[in-house]
């Protein structure tokens, strides 16, 4: 009997320590909020308005639709692009809505719902340099932001370039105006969002023909957060069946922005795994 106590004991002294890891969407209800990390510099999927300090646009706008379809609040945090995936496994972060783009690695590392967009994501020259094609970056500086999946494209890409990052996109777009680099490589409508909002950018900038890469833009969440998961992704088939979806690409890129851009792709379309 003394022994089978002392097992008992050991058994349960063991549950205490090690706590099970709490499911999120029930943290998320019991709390009240959901905490949303976006992006704080890439117009127009995610920025701080100037004018109020506030997180807005596609991916934002996202996020809080999410929130209401849970019946609870919205707390979005801005986290830089290389904090990505270590602010969802540190938990701080309940899910992204952060141009965290489907990769192979990535997938390893945290769990991915289906598509909410798809982007392509090309080069932006000074028309000045003369350079009509990426190719003739070959051996120049190319800025990127720091820490995305961009940065070991360029790398890759251009093996004799110094790619260098920066923090966000007004930095690179600065640096490329400045000419301290000759080209920066990212999402084509954010490269066309900074030259639109430029009053000389018309004529100040090219972006180039070639696309680098081709990302689909899912949510994450934490390795093991099933239900969350499924949430998200009831989420986007319901958003887009009732047509938000596409007032909120109107919004941002579509015919109620200064982009114009058509929309190719369905919310809650699948991710095509590829490596």
């Amino acid at each position: 009997m003394k022994f089978t106590f002392a097992v008992g004991g050991l058994v349960l002294a063991c549950a205490m320590a090690a706590p099970a890891l709490a499911d999120k969407l029930e943290e998320v209800r019991e709390r009240g909020a959901l905490i949303c990390g976006v992006l704080g510099g890439f117009e127009p999927f995610g920025f701080t308005d100037p004018a109020t300090g506030q997180s807005v646009g596609y991916e934002p706008d996202l996020c809080t639709a999410f929130a209401e379809h849970l019946g609870v609040d919205i707390e979005l945090k801005v986290v830089t692009a290389q904090g990505r995936i270590p602010e969802l496994q540190q938990g701080r972060v309940d899910i992204e809505a952060a141009l965290l783009g489907w990769a192979k690695k990535r997938a390893e590392q945290v769990d991915f719902s289906d598509v909410y967009a798809t982007v392509d994501s090309r080069i932006m020259v000074r028309t000045d340099s003369g350079i009509v094609s990426g190719d003739e970056l070959a051996d120049q500086k190319i800025g990127v932001a720091k820490g995305s999946l961009l940065e070991s494209v360029a790398q890759e890409t251009f093996p004799n370039a110094n790619v260098i990052g920066f923090d966000d996109t007004p930095a690179t777009y600065l640096a490329l105006k400045n000419g301290r680099i000759q080209g920066m490589l990212m999402t084509e409508t954010t490269l066309a969002s900074l030259r639109a909002q430029d009053p000389e950018g018309a004529e100040t900038f090219s972006i180039m023909p070639e696309i680098y890469r081709s990302s689909q833009i899912p949510f994450a969440v934490r390795q093991g957060e099933a239900a969350l998961l499924a949430e998200a992704n009831a989420f986007l088939d319901a958003y887009e069946a009732s047509g938000d979806a596409q007032v909120l690409w109107d919004k941002w890129f579509g015919a109620n922005s200064m982009l114009d851009k058509e929309r190719t792709m369905l919310m809650g379309d699948p991710v095509v795994p590829h490596d």
